[in-house]
């Protein structure tokens, strides 16, 4: 069951709590609540869904494609993503990744907004490199959608 108001309450809290984020939209897409959209951002640590669903707001609800084992391996990330239904996990090592493609591009279908970190892990800055080899799913999930991409940082 996806509960985005109450969702984005909580990310927003945690989001002010912990980081000083700003939000610069001057075209106002990201707030529009009517619009589907990919929304793709460099992933610099486990907070950044967090301050992703609050810069959407409220109306604009977000679903995550999340890599199955870095969600599991955080009990309470696991339960928030599996209590807010705002999550497609991604088994890396399926075949099946067919069914992953066709849930994200059912949640764009619908209307709404998927979110992935096309970096495909942390990037820590470890490595010394700002943005690491993107993988191609936004770019064919929102080619096969009609839908823009959201570039976020």
């Amino acid at each position: 069951m996806h509960h985005p108001t109450v969702t984005w309450l909580l990310a927003s809290l945690v989001t002010k709590l912990l980081v000083r984020a700003r939000v610069r939209d001057e075209s106002g897409v990201l707030r529009q609540s009517n619009a589907p959209a990919v929304v793709v951002c460099n992933h610099r640590s486990w907070i950044d869904p967090m301050v992703i669903i609050s810069a959407c707001g409220p109306r604009r609800p977000v679903v995550f494609l999340a890599a199955r084992e870095h969600v599991l391996r955080r009990h309470f990330i696991h339960r928030l993503l599996a209590w807010s239904g705002a999550v497609i996990l991604v088994d890396r090592t399926s075949a099946r990744q067919r069914d992953v493609l066709r849930a994200a591009e059912a949640v764009v279908a619908a209307g709404g907004t998927l979110a992935l970190f096309p970096e495909g892990k942390i990037n820590d800055g470890s490595t010394g490199e700002a943005v690491l080899p993107l993988e191609p799913g936004a770019a064919v999930i929102a080619r096969r959608s009609d839908a823009p991409i959201l570039p976020l940082a």
